[in-house]
């Protein structure tokens, strides 16, 4: 809407036309920061719109000054009118030193050149023509380039290049070049895959990449450095300027060394779970063996206690009276059981898996030899145990030093560790070594260095200067007061406003009541049909044409030009006749499960062009951005707006069996008969899906579900998030409300969940008496400034969130932050349960969400068909890329299928009836 201040200078231009022309430059000015040369091209709705302001309703804008001087005088009016000014020398070389910082930062085009047109109307500057931005946006990524360089070169040294040079020779042992073997992933995580790992970690250690120092460049440049190394095979890097070269190798050999690290710790982690799966395993069925022989045994000397006792039987005949009952084979059967019962006790499961030292040596000095683990106390015993077991390791010796750290060992290790004479056990005491490593390594009690998930958990958080700078702007951004008594308050006045609703709905009785001091939850009544709605539905699916999945696609496309995202890794421009046709071919390659060789023999082009379109423009980033096209393009549909505001979303695991042998997979019989993985996507109430990661099914789903909320490049803007009861724990609840979010899952066996009261808890009404546990408010203003902190961290992208979760989870026996969290996530919790109880309307639309969510799984599962659903690929990388190609294909068919919905509605809005 027009001001009194612009109409006042829109009614000083004389005639109609005039005036139109003088609202939408203003109005051009302030959305798009300059104004088009013609706005006759303006859409009509909008100069109806304008019209309706200035009196001017049906004018003609074609007869608007045909002077071009007069429509000049006019623009620099608007201009000055707006406040904004012209684009001069001056401006232009500060636009030129602001995209390099940008272009340090990113590197795509598109995006620098919508970033400088932000830029420019934030600073109130006329944009410049599109040749004048495009230049300035090439000429920064140049300086970029030479930027990054410059900052690396002091550590370039001619030795250093003669080693980064090296690695692209071929190599006649390696059958390949060295590069190419660095960044190979082994896949499975058998002991084996383990030894290469350390292999590659050593190697990429001994070319250096441990002192390169990247600190001074932004992360997404590093990530982007990498991800272009590894698209770029041998040949092409040396091919390469050094300017570039250099700078990509670098960033290759520290991400390297960083993922294989975390690579080999995950796999250490899980192999030493494993033994104590095992062991478990190996308990119960000794047990359940041992309780068959017993109940056989039992059975036997019944028989014989009952003839003993039988008075009619002579006591020279009772004898010969067992033999004929219960025969002399299985009466010394039973004895023998009962005597390995008494002599053979099995033990817990920790002295079974002490009994597995032989397995965990296959894969432990790999480990401990490629590790030099730290820890934030000097006279840690487990720090000191773990470097008198890797020394034994690589020594061989079989015998303890004269000194020998135990004091580390738990209580429950003892029998395992030392034997009965209270000598102390080898085999006991090593399992209890890496078995305590393994809880350690979880909790960031000890870390090591070159490691992004199991570095210092110092490191995880903002540092304390970039806190500082935005501790002044988070209550701004999350509503949560920096000073704890403030936020408790603020907890306790939700906590009674609940209270007081759900005495409400307890004397109702409708939905909930108390019977016998337990809380019953009523299940919510189905809705009544609607015949008129039913219909409606057939007739708008009678509607819909049918289409085949590629059309859908290249119609989408032509909405949206989302393959416009699908950029070359190395920016290049030009394009065969044909390239969107081979890019959408390598799309559904990969999101219906093909793969491009199946895909090259049915699709029309040749394996070779299908694998270097994928392999030079189909990444994960490219992928992602795509699906952000397909989404905005979606949610902006005005049916889609009756759907939900786009502030609500849910996020669901679906597990898809996997038959590689990768480090993702993981058996869970629930699932799967052998292995799987689970791709977790996030859904808006507008049924698009944001977010997609692919992540090991044994990996708790709440682990991740802030992961793509903050990670969201979408137009949505979620407020409030919902899950199942995977999704949810007392340090999730805790999270979302520090970041400024609602999170409202739905919990399974909710009557029976704790519900937690303040000290100011006051209400004495029937709700008041389920609160049945109290939360300590000392312990969350100890530490409530770095709970805000940790919640800066995740808002402002500085580590993903799920990383963040897995460390704050793995400590949350010792780590004193971590309880804090969940202590206020405990009030969190309650209040959520109490709404859920007493607002019928909010449990509803609870369900409707997680309907919406589990309702595309299926259509999910048609899309990913071939090769009988089974995820084939197995190197993560891949996966990651499967998984957001089959998002991007089911966002395209709820994209199309909303458009036509919608066409179907008007259709019959127009005529009454369907044709």
């Amino acid at each position: 809407m027009l001001g009194e201040d612009d109409l006042e200078l829109v009614w000083g231009r004389v005639g109609a036309a005039g005036r139109v022309a003088g609202g939408l430059q203003i109005g051009a000015l302030r959305l798009l920061g300059f104004v088009p040369d013609d706005v006759v091209a303006t859409p009509p709705d909008v100069i109806d719109f304008v019209a309706r302001q200035v009196a001017a309703v049906g004018v003609d804008l074609g007869d608007y000054s045909r002077r071009r001087p007069t429509r000049w005088e006019h623009v620099s009016d608007v201009e000055r009118h707006v406040g904004f000014r012209r684009v001069g020398v001056g401006e232009l070389k500060e636009l030129d030193g602001w995209l390099e910082d940008r272009a340090l930062e990113h590197d795509r085009p598109a995006t620098l050149f919508a970033m400088a047109c932000d830029h420019l109307m934030a600073e109130s500057v006329v944009r410049p023509g599109v040749t004048s931005v495009e230049r300035a946006v090439v000429a920064a990524r140049s300086r970029a380039w030479m930027e990054v360089h410059r900052r690396l070169e002091p550590q370039l040294t001619r030795r250093v290049r003669a080693g980064l040079d090296g690695l692209l020779d071929a190599n006649v042992d390696l059958g390949m070049s060295p590069l190419s073997w660095l960044r190979r992933v082994p896949a499975g995580r058998t002991p084996a895959q383990i030894r290469e790992l350390v292999e590659i970690r050593d190697r990429l250690v001994e070319v250096g990449a441990a002192g390169f120092d990247v600190s001074m460049l932004n992360p997404n440049r590093v990530r982007h450095l990498a991800a272009l190394s590894r698209r770029l095979d041998a040949r092409a890097l040396r091919r390469m300027a050094p300017e570039r070269r250099y700078p990509i190798m670098v960033a290759a050999m520290v991400e390297g060394l960083l993922s294989t690290s975390d690579l080999i710790l995950d796999l250490f982690d899980t192999a030493v779970g494993a033994i104590d799966r095992k062991a478990r395993r190996d308990v119960d069925e000794n047990a359940k063996a041992r309780g068959v022989a017993a109940i056989s045994a039992v059975s036997v000397f019944g028989q014989v206690a009952r003839i003993l006792l039988d008075p009619e039987v002579p006591d020279g005949l009772v004898r010969s009276a067992i033999w004929d009952v219960v025969g002399h084979d299985r009466l010394a059967e039973a004895a023998e059981n009962v005597g390995e019962f008494e002599a053979n006790s099995p033990g817990d499961h920790l002295e079974l898996v002490a009994a597995q030292y032989r397995r965990a040596r296959r894969f432990a000095p790999a480990v401990l030899s490629a590790f030099e683990f730290r820890s934030p106390s000097e006279t840690d015993s487990l720090l000191a145990a773990v470097g008198v077991l890797t020394d034994m390791y690589a020594t061989g010796t079989r015998k303890f030093p004269s000194s020998v750290p135990t004091e580390f060992v738990p209580a429950r290790w003892v029998s395992a560790v030392w034997d009965g004479d209270g000598h102390l056990d080898r085999y006991g005491w090593e399992m209890c070594v890496l078995a305590e490593l393994r809880a350690a390594l979880r909790g960031a009690n000890i870390w090591t260095a070159n490691s992004r998930r199991y570095q210092d958990p110092a490191k995880h958080l903002i540092d304390d200067l970039l806190w500082q700078r935005l501790r002044a702007d988070h209550t701004t951004e999350t509503g949560i007061s920096l000073d704890p008594a403030v936020a408790i308050n603020r907890l306790g006045v939700q906590l009674n406003s609940h209270l007081g609703s759900l005495d409400d709905a307890l004397e109702d009785g409708t939905s909930v009541r108390i019977e016998d001091d337990r809380l019953v939850v009523t299940p919510l009544a189905a809705q009544d049909d609607d015949d008129v709605l039913d219909e409606l539905r057939a007739t708008v699916s009678g509607l819909l044409p049918n289409v085949d999945l590629v059309d859908l696609l290249v119609e989408v496309n032509s909405w949206c030009g989302f393959l416009d995202e699908f950029t070359h890794v190395a920016n290049a421009t030009e394009r065969t006749g044909d390239h969107s046709a081979r890019l959408l071919a390598a799309v559904v390659a990969n999101g219906c499960n093909f793969g491009t060789e199946a895909m090259a023999r049915v699709g029309g082009f040749t394996r070779k062009e299908l694998a270097w379109t994928q392999r030079w423009h189909l990444r994960t980033d490219t992928a992602r951005a795509a699906n952000d096209r397909i989404v905005n393009h979606q949610i902006a549909q005005p049916i889609a707006e009756r759907w939900g505001a786009g502030t609500l979303s849910s996020s669901d695991g679906q597990r898809f069996p996997m038959i590689a042998s990768s480090p993702r997979a993981r058996r869970m019989r629930r699932y799967f008969t052998g292995s799987g993985a689970t791709i977790y996507t996030w859904t808006s109430d507008r049924h698009a899906q944001y977010g997609t990661r692919v992540i090991p099914t044994t990996v708790r789903e709440a682990t991740h579900v802030l992961d793509v909320i903050f990670d969201n490049e979408t137009d949505l803007n979620i407020e409030e998030h919902t899950t199942d009861t995977a999704g949810y724990t007392d340090l999730i609840f805790g999270l979302f409300d520090l970041t400024g979010l609602t999170f409202s899952p739905r919990i399974r066996d909710i009557a029976d969940q704790r519900l937690w009261r303040l000290p100011t808890t006051t209400t004495q009404g029937p709700a008041a008496s389920l609160l049945r546990h109290r939360v300590n408010p000392e312990r969350i203003s100890e530490h409530f400034d770095d709970m805000c902190r940790v919640a800066a961290t995740i808002r402002h992208g500085h580590e993903p969130a799920s990383l963040l979760v897995a460390r704050l989870q793995g400590s949350a026996r010792q780590n004193h932050l971590t309880r804090a969290i969940q202590e206020y996530g405990r009030v969190v919790k309650t209040v959520s349960i109490l709404r859920y109880l007493h607002d019928e309307q909010h449990r509803r639309r609870i369900h409707a969400q997680l309907n919406k969510g589990e309702s595309l799984h299926a259509l999910r599962r048609m899309i990913f068909f071939a090769n009988q659903g089974e995820i084939r690929r197995a190197q993560p990388d891949d996966q990651d890329l499967q998984g957001e190609c089959l998002t991007l294909i089911t966002n395209a068919v709820i994209a199309w299928n909303t458009v036509y919905i919608a066409h179907a509605i008007d259709h019959i809005h127009q005529n009454g009836t369907a044709p």
